[in-house]
């Protein structure tokens, strides 16, 4: 007799899906586009979930955060130390240009990490371009709107400072001053730009700094406001971890960002 059960292993699969490798991520200091994913295929999330939990058996937000920190301190030690052994070369990967192979940088320390090292070969340059690229997207959005007030009063997760150390730059307090005299709505527009991926196309507003409706400038439209980051501002810094998985980053899924590795010059 022929089993009434559907074939599908959603039904039965375990809650342990339930939870997702994003769902565990820092996001608190992290610029990210709509329904992101860190990985395309099932398979490769769930590897580096696990792997997780091995460090963070109930992957608590802390201890996730320290354990990708410790990973992340490692690739910069890597790539402190093979700059000074090899003060000269030079590297092009995903169209940028770096004094270290950064690939093979990240695979080195995930050799040397006490949760990583169970991570299959190819799985952690992908994960730390992007959450480094929106890291980055963080620190550059601060420049032109200013920390969140909320971010003001938190101090900066471990995995946060340890990129920050990566990409040698770090959030500022206060916008610059060119981009307090840019109105809200270019700002906006060239955010959201960088979020998708797209770039920021200064030449589009760049003669024109109060193109805005209301002729209000980033400053005055609350540089630390803490509305919604897909509009202006830092929300994924300043929300729920639920509202937060509806932010998510750009590019798309298993693709390397090209502005993740900003800051790795020379």
């Amino acid at each position: 007799m022929a089993s009434s059960q559907s074939d599908d292993v959603s039904e039965w699969r375990p809650s342990w899906y339930d939870v997702t490798l994003e769902d565990v991520l820092p996001y608190r200091g992290f610029v990210f586009e709509e329904n992101y994913k860190i990985f395309k295929k099932e398979q490769h999330w769930v590897l580096v979930k696990m792997a997780l939990q091995t460090v963070a058996p109930g992957l608590e937000e802390p201890k996730v955060d320290a354990a990708l920190a410790s990973l992340m301190k490692d690739a910069t030690q890597i790539a402190d130390e093979y700059r000074k052994a090899h003060p000269y070369e030079i590297f092009v990967e995903a169209d940028q240009i770096s004094s270290v192979p950064i690939n093979a940088v990240f695979e080195a320390a995930r050799q040397q990490s006490n949760w990583a090292i169970d991570v299959p070969h190819g799985l952690i340059p992908p994960l730390l371009h992007k959450l480094i690229h929106a890291r980055h997207l963080y620190n550059q959005f601060t420049r032109f709107r200013g920390t969140p007030k909320r971010d003001l009063k938190k101090k900066t997760g471990q995995f946060a400072a340890a990129i920050d150390e990566w990409l040698r730059e770090k959030p500022v307090e206060k916008p610059e001053e060119k981009w307090t005299r840019t109105s809200a709505k270019s700002i906006k527009y060239m955010m959201d730009r960088m979020i998708q991926g797209k770039g920021a196309d200064w030449d589009s507003f760049h003669n024109d700094p109060s193109d805005d409706e209301d002729g209000t400038t980033a400053a005055e439209d609350g540089a630390n406001s803490d509305a919604n980051a897909n509009g202006a501002d830092l929300a994924d810094s300043t929300v729920s971890r639920k509202e937060a998985q509806t932010i998510t980053k750009a590019p798309g899924p298993d693709k390397e960002p090209a502005e993740g590795q900003q800051g790795l010059e020379g």
